[in-house]
């Protein structure tokens, strides 16, 4: 009976052995993925706030040819 319980006992660690890698690679790859979604929605906010910051410019020079337009007339 006991050498039954050693050879399941060694089954778990042949199991063990090749069940770890692949999730830790599976872990792995997941968070390599969410680390390039997070790079590409923090890309896509500068790109937004770029955006932004050149509408109020534009914003600026539309008031500032209005004005010149006011004092002309």
């Amino acid at each position: 009976m006991s050498f039954i319980r050693k050879e399941w006992k060694a089954s778990y660690t042949v199991e063990a052995a090749f069940v770890v890698p692949i999730l830790l690679s599976a872990m792995l790859v997941a968070m390599l993925i969410g680390l390039d979604l997070y790079e590409d929605v923090k890309g896509e906010q500068e790109q937004e706030k770029i955006m932004q910051m050149w509408q109020v410019k534009e914003f600026y020079k539309y008031q500032i040819v209005n004005e010149v337009i006011k004092y002309e007339s």
